[in-house]
């Protein structure tokens, strides 16, 4: 078994620094960019990551658009329901539809402990 223990140091310390949103409104974690301009999609891509959870507040909005976005860069993609949530009721529904439609998987486990 791999030892990913470095490799992922490396990613956080890369990610933590992914603001998004700097002139523009950004719902999408996939619109931000380090400070050397890199997307969070090419990070991802280099550090050879091919499954992605996405987790936060909130659903209908910030998780939804990342979850999406990161779908159609060829990531895999799962939303963790119990570690999310929608700004009120009437959008979970439909948040939840969008983004199975997407491909996204909506789950309640970790991606990276199903490998």
């Amino acid at each position: 078994m791999r030892d990913y223990t470095q490799c992922l140091n490396q990613l956080h310390a890369t990610l933590v620094a992914q603001p998004k949103g700097h002139y523009s409104a950004a719902y999408s974690g996939c619109e931000g960019n380090s400070q050397d301009g890199t997307t969070l999609v090419a990070i991802l891509h280099s550090s050879h990551v091919d499954a992605v959870d996405v987790v936060g507040f909130v659903q209908s909005h910030c998780v939804c658009e990342s979850a999406i976005d990161t779908v159609k860069n060829n990531l895999a993609v799962q939303v963790i329901n119990e570690l999310t949530k929608p700004v009120s009721t009437e959008p979970g529904a439909e948040v939840e539809r969008r983004i199975r439609e997407a491909g996204v998987k909506v789950d309640k486990g970790l991606a990276f402990a199903q490998k």
